[in-house]
C-alpha cells in the first residue's frame, strides 16, 4: 500500500532531479544533435 502511494511522487522527484524534464521540455535539442551527426557522417564520408 505504501509503496503504490508513493510510486507516482517518487517517479515526479526522480525526474525533476534529474535532467529528464528539461530534455522534455526541449524536444529540439535531440532533433539538433541528430541532425549535426548526420551532418557529421556526411562530411566524414565525402573526405574518405
Amino acid at each position: 500500500i505504501i509503496m503504490s502511494n508513493t510510486t507516482g511522487p517518487a517517479i515526479d522527484k526522480m525526474f525533476k532531479q534529474s535532467n529528464a524534464d528539461d530534455m522534455i521540455e526541449k524536444p529540439f535539442q535531440l532533433k539538433d544533435i541528430i541532425t549535426l551527426l548526420e551532418k557529421n557522417n556526411e562530411d566524414i564520408e565525402h573526405d574518405s
